[in-house]
């Protein structure tokens, strides 16, 4: 006889079996998959095994997104996405994916190439700036590489990588992670593209706390446009570099942004800038 749990415990079990899974190679993964699952589920009835499927690839919301502040968008307008897209798009085509990007030329169907217009169309590498797709339960958010890119609002301390890149007020600078001698945390050093300190190089040891901003008790001060008295920090933590806006109490008046360079889980309240338009989003229950 079939067992009788309820989908609630069946999901638990899911993810069991999802932990037995982690650390495995490809194809170890492969070949213990199947039988990993059946352990755990072994004696459940098919149709609960499918609804517990499908209850864990099936986002519980939909997303909402808020235009903050734009020079093309109305302020407070919203567009909601559900999985299948864009709700009352008027594109038809590339389901489940909603574009977001410049006014562009429509394509022989008559329809546009973006679902949310962000800009004027400035150039032929400027069509496509941002995608939004559901990728298992979760909302993300992928730059494609055109217009000026996709930034992200420091809200929390957040992570930087090799290669990030920082943009405050009207200047922007690069993060790189290099091996100092014999340390085993990566020292950061700094290198501005743009602005007042266009040019300037900083290294910072994993030991020190960064700041930067308009005082002269920073450790790099910005005399610009834009710039908060202290307008972030970075730091290092167990071994990972981090940023995070303002002095730690008050944030900045404009934010700092960093540079979204492959894709990202959406979370709730989450802020984002494409090209001239700042977005917020929203997680509300499915209608």
């Amino acid at each position: 006889m079939k067992n009788a749990q309820p989908l609630s415990a069946l999901l638990s079990l899911f993810v069991l079996a999802k932990k037995a899974n982690a650390g495995l190679t490809d194809s170890h993964k492969l070949e213990t998959q199947s039988s990993t699952k059946d352990n755990y589920l072994d004696g459940f009835d098919s149709k609960v095994l499918h609804q517990a499927e499908t209850a864990l690839s099936t986002p519980r919301y939909d997303l909402e997104l808020e235009v903050v502040e734009s020079d093309y968008l109305e302020a407070s307008k919203r567009f909601r996405i559900k999985s299948t897209g864009l709700v009352n798009g008027a594109k038809v085509f590339n389901q489940g994916s909603v574009y977001i990007g410049t006014e562009t030329m429509n394509n022989q169907e008559g329809e546009g190439q973006n679902d949310i217009i962000c800009q004027k169309y400035k150039n032929a590498g400027s069509v496509h700036t941002a995608r939004l797709e559901l990728e298992g339960p979760n909302f993300q958010i992928k730059e494609l590489g055109g217009g000026d890119g996709v930034y992200i609002k420091a809200e929390d301390k957040m992570p930087l990588d090799h290669q990030s890149i920082v943009h405050y007020g009207i200047g922007h600078f690069v993060v790189e992670l290099v091996a100092g001698k014999e340390k085993k945390k990566p020292l950061l050093k700094l290198k501005f593209m743009d602005g007042t300190n266009e040019g300037l190089e900083k290294i910072i040891e994993p030991e020190q706390t960064c700041t930067f901003g308009r005082l002269s008790t920073c450790t790099v001060v910005f005399d610009e446009y834009g710039v908060s008295r202290i307008q972030c920090k970075i730091f290092c933590e167990d071994g990972q570099w981090y940023l995070k806006d303002g002095d730690g109490f008050k944030k900045s008046t404009n934010g700092t942004w960093i540079l979204l360079q492959d894709k990202k889980i959406m979370f709730n309240k989450m802020i984002f800038k494409v090209c001239n338009t700042v977005f917020k989003t929203h997680m509300v229950d499915s209608a």
